[in-house]
């Protein structure tokens, strides 16, 4: 877990695709689109899974959440991810 109580996601997913308007049969596309979402796991059932791009962890609230059916979900990576900062090197002065 990190500081925000939440796990951070990689979720990888074949995403819904809409036409529109009046199209003819014979130009149908059956072919995948694969997309990555990146984000806070706020929830996960047995159907779907729900991720946010920011949270606020001051007031338990989130914003940008995407809700993605479990059925469209191909990889759930949870990620390890270091807040601290990297020692800076002292100058070296001749």
């Amino acid at each position: 877990m990190n500081k925000y109580n939440c796990p951070l996601v990689e979720v990888e997913w074949y995403d819904a695709v809409t036409d529109f308007g009046w199209e003819d049969h014979t130009e149908l596309d059956t072919t995948s689109e694969p997309v990555t979402t990146i984000g806070f796991l706020l929830a996960e059932n047995e159907h779907s899974v729900i991720v946010a791009s920011t949270v606020d962890k001051g007031r338990d609230q989130s914003n940008s959440r995407i809700k993605i059916p479990k059925g469209m979900i191909y990889s759930i990576k949870y990620l390890n991810v270091s807040y601290k900062k990297p020692k800076k090197e002292p100058e070296v002065t001749t």
